[in-house]
């Protein structure tokens, strides 16, 4: 569970990059198809079949915030400095931003799981789980290598995504 706690945000975020990287490379091999075909490239059509090709890839994505989810609940609150209290209400209040429902209408149920976990461990006075929640929930994130080549390809299946449509 200590495994989880510590990486599984990372792990995560490498798996959810190494998805859209495959899934931005499946999309230039369908447009080129379509293109040495001579059809016309009917990009709804393309995404569609995306979506039912990477299924398979989303459920995983979301067993995996499932587990973090589970971890979470086993973690337990400590008693907080005033810094320390500070900071977990910053952390809250960027992760409602993030996550919620109200903000953000179409997310996942596993998602929002995970922010009803943000609003426990807030009640809870959890901060090391606001810091995991956090990277999770995180827009940009944290600059790790592999992470930051996944990036690097995604910039450049979106390029040549864009290159081929013109």
């Amino acid at each position: 569970m200590e495994y989880l706690l510590k990486f599984g945000s990372v792990e995560y975020k490498i798996y959810e990059a190494e998805c859209t990287a495959l899934r931005l490379k499946r999309k230039c091999e369908l447009i080129r198809a379509k293109k040495n075909r001579q059809e016309t490239i009917a990009m709804d059509a393309i995404e569609e079949r995306l979506d039912a090709e990477f299924t398979e890839y989303q459920e995983q994505l979301n067993q995996q915030i499932e587990k973090m989810n589970h971890a979470l609940q086993r973690s337990k609150a400590e008693i907080l400095s005033e810094a320390d209290s500070r900071e977990l209400k910053r952390l809250y209040r960027k992760i409602v931003k993030v996550l919620h429902p109200d903000l953000h209408p179409e997310t996942a149920q596993a998602r929002l799981t995970l922010f009803d976990h943000a609003v426990s461990a807030y009640k809870n006075g959890d901060l090391e789980t606001l810091k995991m929640i956090g990277e999770l929930a995180a827009d940009n994130p944290e600059p790790k290598q592999i992470l930051e080549q996944y990036h690097e390809w995604i910039a450049i299946y979106r390029k040549k995504i864009e290159e081929m449509v013109r």
